[in-house]
């Protein structure tokens, strides 16, 4: 699912981890904390982190749910085979230059793990 992207960033979360290991769960579960306090938060799952962008997890759905923006790079979707269709509902897919263009956005605060 193609995104419009927020207009303003607070936190950006990009997470490269993940996959069969489900390290990606540590920025999503930190997500939703800064979500409770106001702040705009958007997570990007790239690497192999992509693949859990494609499984309806626990932590996914409570990150969105907290208004989290949750973001796949397609780019690292294609190197593992995933489909854009079948990436969990609500999960956006989005390609580099956009993940550059949010870490451009001024006073946000960026965590690249």
């Amino acid at each position: 699912m193609r995104v419009r992207l927020p207009q303003g960033v607070d936190h950006l979360l990009v997470e490269t981890k993940g996959g069969e290991r489900g390290e990606a769960a540590g920025l999503l579960e930190i997500a939703p904390l800064l979500a409770a306090d106001g702040s705009r938060v958007v997570v990007v799952l790239m690497q192999d982190a992509a693949v859990d962008a494609s499984v309806e997890r626990r932590r996914l759905r409570h990150a969105l749910t907290a208004g989290v923006t949750v973001l796949v790079d397609g780019f690292s979707l294609r190197q593992r085979a995933v489909r854009d269709s079948d990436v969990a509902h609500g999960v956006g897919v989005v390609d580099a230059d956009e993940v550059a263009g949010l870490l451009l956005v001024p006073g946000v605060k960026v965590v690249w793990h």
